[in-house]
């Protein structure tokens, strides 16, 4: 009985391991291979494009402050602008504009201004 129970456990256990694996490492969605996506910031797959995201706050590092745009790249309006050292939410996935820039769509901690903001100027901060 004790072996018919070991054999069933092992039998058991070797299908497990034979079906989760493929679901654990190497699947791919949309051609995109999920193993290589569990690196930083990679949260979300859409359209094959692998979209960088950051939970949390950040702080403006631009000594004369940070402009805040309608939208992600120096094509959009002029919403405003942050002092240096605003700590800013940031509320979503960032967008890389033509020229590379990572722009993130942010909000100060008031809710007074929200808008996206040029990535090269902020400083991710806490965990």
């Amino acid at each position: 009985m004790i072996k018919k129970i070991n054999l069933l456990f092992t039998f058991t256990l070797i299908i497990t391991t034979i079906f989760a694996m493929p679901l654990a490492y190497g699947k791919t969605i949309n051609n995109v291979n999920i193993k290589d996506t569990n690196k930083t910031n990679v949260t979300k797959i859409k359209d094959d494009i692998v979209k960088p995201m950051q939970f949390g706050m950040a702080i403006v590092t631009a000594p004369s402050g940070l402009n805040v745009r309608t939208g992600p790249g120096t094509n959009y309006p002029i919403k405003g602008a942050y002092p240096y050292h605003t700590i800013l939410d940031i509320t979503g996935f960032a967008e890389e504009d033509s020229n590379g820039t990572l722009w993130y769509p942010v909000e100060d901690l008031d809710k007074t201004l929200s808008g996206w903001v040029d990535g090269d100027y902020i400083e991710m901060i806490g965990d």
